[in-house]
């Protein structure tokens, strides 16, 4: 039995996705088989989105992970040097993805690190508060972490691809509360 792929479908820009409608610029699925350029799909509102890209990745344990780029259908795409992520990946060539995800596979946190380094197991998640500059600690931590590397086809450049992918599955622990004296 062939094992299923781990897909992480991404807007080539993240504001085509921000229509306020619940629809995300990512979605991360599981497939019987590998994406490829032209497949449609919908995130959310069903808008059709067409694969323009995709960056095959894997795992110590052989476990295939794809980063499939989408572009919404209705649309030309735009060129490569003008996707938000290839943007980011300028200047930081070891830019790591970083995925968080609960026991069911539905996706808490994303992070990017510049320097490529993986989650730390039992690490807990930190929800960040931008006007507020403060963060606060999430009932998540790091239970594990599978690191995938890309595949280097000769054919198929890899510019502007991530160094890595870390998906990090988390448990639920509670928070402890601190008790006023």
């Amino acid at each position: 039995m062939k094992r299923e792929s781990i897909v992480l479908f991404q807007a080539v820009q993240s504001e085509l996705a921000r229509t306020g409608n619940g629809e995300e610029p990512f979605l991360l699925a599981t497939r019987q088989k590998a994406p490829g350029c032209g497949d449609s799909l919908t995130m959310g509102i069903g808008r059709e989105w067409s694969v323009v890209r995709v960056d095959e990745f894997i795992s110590e344990c052989k476990q295939p992970f794809y980063v499939a780029y989408v572009h919404p259908s209705s649309s030309d795409c735009p060129e490569v040097v003008e996707w938000g992520w290839t943007m980011m990946m300028e200047d930081s060539p070891q830019m790591a993805h970083q995925l968080f995800v609960a026991s069911t596979g539905k996706v808490i946190q994303r992070k990017w690190r510049a320097d490529g380094a993986a989650p730390e197991v039992g690490e807990r998640l930190l929800d960040y508060h931008v006007a507020a500059h403060s963060t606060t600690p999430t009932p998540f931590v790091v239970n594990s972490v599978n690191a995938y590397r890309p595949v280097v086809h000769q054919d198929i450049p890899v510019d502007g691809q991530y160094a890595a992918i870390h998906l990090a599955v988390c448990a639920e622990v509670p928070v402890a509360t601190a008790v006023a004296s």
